[in-house]
């Protein structure tokens, strides 16, 4: 399967150690820039409960946390830091350039 890739914001619509919700091809995806300015993308649901991510808290570094029972998530990998969650969130390469943010999918 050939991979596409969409832009998604313009970099200045992302502050540093902010998140930002977006949709690519109909799926709820979440951007984050993280406090040295890096970008990562994943997908907007707690994999321990149907909740956004983007609704949660996002501390600038590499973690963010569900609104609804404080699972944590890597921003970078995707991983489940601690209960009740337990499997990842799906990541999406993120990349920035010419002051646009875009993600690339399958």
């Amino acid at each position: 399967m050939t991979k596409k890739t969409i832009v998604v914001a313009k970099s200045s619509d992302l502050a540093s150690g902010a998140m930002l919700p977006v949709i690519v091809d109909y799926t709820d995806v979440v951007i984050f820039r993280d406090e040295s300015g890096a970008v990562h993308a994943l997908a907007d649901r707690c994999s321990h409960a149907d909740v956004k991510l983007s609704e949660g808290s996002y501390d600038g570094g590499e973690v963010v946390e569900c609104p609804a029972h404080g699972a944590k998530f890597s921003v970078c990998s995707g991983s489940a830091l601690c209960m009740p969650a337990i499997a990842s969130v799906q990541t999406f390469d993120c990349s920035e350039n010419n002051g646009e943010i875009a993600i690339t999918y399958d």
